[in-house]
Parts: structure tokens; C-alpha cells; sequence
């Protein structure tokens, strides 16, 4: 008779990291809201100060930074971190690294997007900066 966990490959078993489960759902819940934070601030700048260019054009840099950023760190210092945390079980390192990143290229392809609208963002304000410079000489 075979076993029923016959083909089953543990890379960490929930009881060790409930807290992280629960952390990642909690995220998932609210990841709407920190969406849309970056256009609520956009907006923000544009409505205090709309003759003004370079609240949009600093805002494309802030996101495109910090999107950046992001992409360093998921395949960067969290990667290299998976192998060496105690949860994952020793036999499972070379399946928990795989697991992670096809976790986190998805993030990555999205930080990509968002970088893109970084600098759509810091392109418009510049644009809308030397147009109005143009008309003011």
C-alpha cells in the first residue's frame, strides 16, 4: 500500500510560519488601498499646484525609484535570504528558491509596469515644464 504523502513535497510545514501566512493575507486584503496610493498623491500634487510641473515630474522619479528598488530587493537580498531562514526544511531549499521566484517575478513584471509610469510621469512634467517655458519667454 502506498502512503497518501507519497509525491508530496514539503518546503515548510504552515505551523512553523503561520504568523507569515497570516501577514500575507492581511497584505492581500488591504494591496488595493496601497495601489492606490501613488495616484491619490499624484492628484494631490496636481490640484495643489497645477501651474506647476515638477510635483508631477518628482512624483514620476518617487515612483519609479521606489519601484526599482522593490525589484532590487525581490531578487536580490530576500532571494539569497530564503535559503538560509530555519523554517524552510534543508531538503527543500532548491524547491523553496524556485517557489520564490516565481512568487516574485510576478512582482517584478508589475514593478516594471510601474516603473514605466514613473517615467511617463517625470516625461509629462518635464514636457509640461519646458512648454510653459516656452510660452512665458
Amino acid at each position: 500500500m502506498v502512503p497518501a504523502s507519497t509525491g508530496q513535497i514539503v518546503i515548510v510545514k504552515e505551523s512553523d510560519v503561520t504568523r507569515e501566512f497570516q501577514a500575507a493575507r492581511a497584505f492581500d486584503k488591504y494591496a488595493r488601498y496601497l495601489e492606490a496610493l501613488p495616484l491619490i498623491f499624484i492628484v494631490l500634487a496636481l490640484v495643489v499646484a497645477p501651474a506647476r510641473p515638477s510635483p508631477l515630474a518628482t512624483a514620476g522619479i518617487v515612483l519609479a525609484s521606489s519601484a526599482l528598488i522593490r525589484i532590487g530587493l525581490l531578487l536580490g537580498p530576500l532571494e539569497s535570504s530564503i535559503k538560509t531562514q530555519p523554517w524552510v526544511v534543508p531538503n527543500s531549499r532548491d524547491a523553496a528558491t524556485e517557489a520564490y521566484h516565481v512568487i516574485a517575478m510576478s512582482f517584478v513584471h508589475q514593478d516594471f509596469i510601474v516603473v514605466g509610469v514613473g517615467v511617463a510621469m517625470l516625461a509629462i512634467g518635464l514636457l509640461i515644464g519646458v512648454a510653459k517655458h516656452a510660452l512665458m519667454s
